[in-house]
């Protein structure tokens, strides 16, 4: 429900006029693809949704097989590959820099990797993915 409305509503966010996010759905064909390709002003990167979950060992963020993998591939090649997670409220987008973990032990460590948070998904969100690595 949650990845739904965060599709929806990166659909919506289009305030530089050229940037746009291309939502993907395989229905299982394709192992490991992200859920959105996102391009504009000169850039383009993929970004996978997860519903972060809170654990006594820390905080997991639930991959499905080939998602890390293919992550990790394309980050490789070009260095805009994302998590956009949400826990209890909060938005946070992690960068590929540490190879895309399975967990976090705290919180502390997941900001480490986090480029950018927020309470809702707005344009500050674009700014951060059309500055990123430059």
């Amino acid at each position: 429900m949650i990845e739904r409305e965060m599709r929806k509503t990166l659909s919506k966010l289009n305030p530089t006029g050229g940037f746009i996010f291309y939502p993907i759905e395989t229905m299982g064909t394709v192992l490991g693809f992200a859920d959105l390709v996102y391009a504009g002003n000169g850039n383009s990167g993929v970004i996978e949704l997860k519903i972060l979950k809170l654990m006594k060992g820390g905080i997991k963020v639930p991959y499905r097989p080939g998602q890390r993998v293919f992550l990790r591939k394309f980050y490789a090649c070009n260095p805009r590959a994302f998590v956009l997670g949400y826990l209890e409220g909060v938005y946070y987008l992690l960068d590929g820099r540490s190879g895309f973990p399975n967990s976090y032990e705290d919180l502390d460590g997941m900001l480490g990797d986090c480029v950018w948070r927020g309470e809702k998904i707005d344009g500050s969100l674009v700014d951060v993915l059309i500055d990123y690595g430059e």
